[in-house]
């Protein structure tokens, strides 16, 4: 049986992980699309950052590896990728939170998400 920290990932999403320093234009580089195994909310929400900034996140998202702040996600199959998004589909990673079970077998990893309203980044 699995664990529940990595059971029922049944939705999927495409990551496209940030990537070393930001471009000329200020804005973060990602890499190429990937398709990841995810379970996903859109329940809004708010939670209090590292500096006690309110930060309201329109969406959430378990997953099965680390994935750093300023990536983007957009729910769906990469299969069913076109190339273009409406402004309220893609999502940035703003918050990342990771906690291991009792015996240091397995982790429970957790993505806080805010639309992302820019184009996607090259």
């Amino acid at each position: 049986m699995p664990a529940q920290e990595s059971a029922y990932l049944n939705d999927f999403a495409v990551l496209w992980e940030v990537s070393g320093n930001p471009g000329a234009d200020g804005r973060p580089r990602v890499g190429s699309p990937v398709e990841i195994n995810c379970r996903q909310g859109k329940k809004r929400r708010t939670i209090l950052s590292r500096d006690n900034t309110v930060i309201v996140l329109d969406a959430w998202a378990v997953v099965a590896r680390e994935i750093k702040p300023q990536s983007i996600l957009w729910f769906g199959r990469l299969a069913d990728w076109q190339g273009t998004a409406t402004d309220n589909e893609l999502m940035e990673v703003v918050y990342y939170d990771e906690e291991s079970d009792v015996k240091c077998r397995d982790t429970y990893r957790e993505v806080g998400l805010m639309r992302y309203m820019n184009v996607l980044p090259s």
